[in-house]
């Protein structure tokens, strides 16, 4: 691990813009989140010891917990109490920029009709990125999720949610660009967040899942301009009927969870 304060800065090139000089702790979150990416250390893996890192580092422990604190709170490792613990590598998740977001966006007034709006415009482009792929993987992936779908029980919302909500994952993860797929979940993690309680009737889980089959379909065959299409009138669809049944939701602003 790259100790902080070991060597002297490099001269910046003229035309590099300056930087505020970083308080210790966010140096220290830095310094550990490269030396994550460098070593390639995948969900799961164990962190050296505090008293080691702060060595290697050339910290204090107070200075170093409180940059493994940043870290924890933006969702990238986890701190195990207890003897054997300490700090673990997390998941990428979208939850997480999505929780970030929500701060953000509840003080700026941001209403959900806001952030569908955001989403009216990313998901048809990510399902139009998704079928200029042609990926085997997405395609079976696809498949399997819209046979998932059907065979869920009239009477389990919360398992028809999930399983719904999957099926834009696969499509945003499809796309192939790594910034729009995390934001486009994230604002899909900031909506199914609110509409968790909501109760789909059989009549517009069946509207629902034949809308994915055709998105998938044209995703399949390579259609980009009739996935882009059919993504796009199912998220208005939807936008237009939940608004009906559920008056004022729209314009409730986000609130920071």
């Amino acid at each position: 691990m790259a100790t902080t304060n070991s060597s002297p800065a490099s001269p910046r090139p003229a035309n590099q813009p300056r930087r505020r000089p970083a308080k210790v702790a966010t140096s220290v979150a830095r310094e550990i989140l490269h030396d994550i990416v460098d070593r390639g250390l995948a969900p799961g893996a164990k962190l050296p010891p505090e008293i080691e890192m702060a060595e290697s580092l050339g910290v204090a422990r107070a200075s170093l917990r409180e940059g493994l604190r940043i870290l924890e709170v933006h969702g990238l490792i986890t701190i195990k109490p207890g003897p054997g613990g300490g700090p673990v590598v997390a998941p990428i998740s979208s939850d997480d920029l999505g929780q970030t977001l929500t701060f953000f966006l509840h003080a700026s007034a941001t209403t959900f009709r806001e952030v569908m709006g955001a989403r009216l415009v990313l998901e048809p482009l990510m399902a139009r990125l998704a079928a200029e792929r042609d990926d085997p993987a997405v395609r079976a992936a696809l498949r399997e999720a819209i046979d998932r779908a059907g065979g869920v029980a009239d009477t389990d919302d919360h398992k028809y949610l999930d399983i719904a909500t999957d099926f834009h994952d696969i499509v945003s993860g499809a796309s192939g660009n790594g910034v729009l797929d995390l934001l486009t979940r994230s604002l899909k993690d900031i909506y199914v967040a609110r509409i968790r309680s909501v109760v789909y009737e059989p009549g517009e889980r069946a509207r629902i899942l034949q809308a994915h089959e055709a998105v998938a379909e044209a995703i399949i065959s390579g259609d980009g301009d009739r996935a882009e299409e059919l993504m796009r009138e199912h998220m208005q669809d939807f936008v237009d009927r939940f608004e009906e049944r559920f008056s004022g939701f729209m314009d409730e602003r986000i609130d920071w969870f």
